[in-house]
């Protein structure tokens, strides 16, 4: 959807609401926000859908954490508007020489083998590097890395990179 700054605000702080409600009831709360698909990449490219988000969850919890992509102009923006942060790494996606994600609709853009999801993991926490799908090397800082749980071996690569980061002594623990 292609929406006006403020209704972009205002449809995101809303879904923050509601889930914070939801949260509560269960004796939670929110720690942070990631914005999903189009919109993660849309903050990325386009300060005024990341000042947006930010916006939004200021509302909320002005503390409240922002995830976004490693290296990303949504990072830079979100910590000049004051926000806390954590930059966000693939495990089960191929990198293009750029910092992007491989499209999807590209072929070889998923990582489905567990091992090698692993290794991705494992060469960004240690080396803070990634392989790019030409074959250079990206440096790539990241906080916290993702599985994507539509990946069809989602369960078995989270499990084998939990397993891989700790056996080379990385320390795997929720953000704070």
């Amino acid at each position: 959807m292609d929406l006006e700054p403020d209704a972009l605000r205002a449809t995101i702080a809303e879904q923050i609401s509601v889930l914070a409600s939801i949260a509560r009831s269960e004796g939670v709360t929110l720690s942070h926000c990631k914005p999903h698909g189009a919109l993660y990449h849309a903050a990325s490219t386009d300060e005024s859908v990341a000042s947006a988000i930010r916006r939004a969850c200021v509302e909320h919890d002005p503390d409240l954490r922002l995830i976004g992509q490693a290296g990303s102009r949504a990072i830079a923006w979100w910590c000049a508007m004051g926000a806390r942060v954590s930059e966000e790494a693939f495990a089960d996606r191929v990198y293009d020489a750029d910092g992007s994600l491989r499209s999807r609709t590209e072929p070889g853009a998923l990582i489905t083998n567990p091992g090698s999801a692993a290794e991705q993991a494992l060469r960004i926490a240690t080396t803070r590097s990634v392989r790019c799908a030409n074959g250079s090397d990206l440096a790539l800082r990241a906080d916290t890395v993702c599985v994507h749980s539509d990946t069809p071996t989602a369960a078995a690569i989270a499990d084998r990179v939990i397993g891989t980061l700790r056996a080379a002594g990385v320390v795997v623990r929720a953000l704070d």
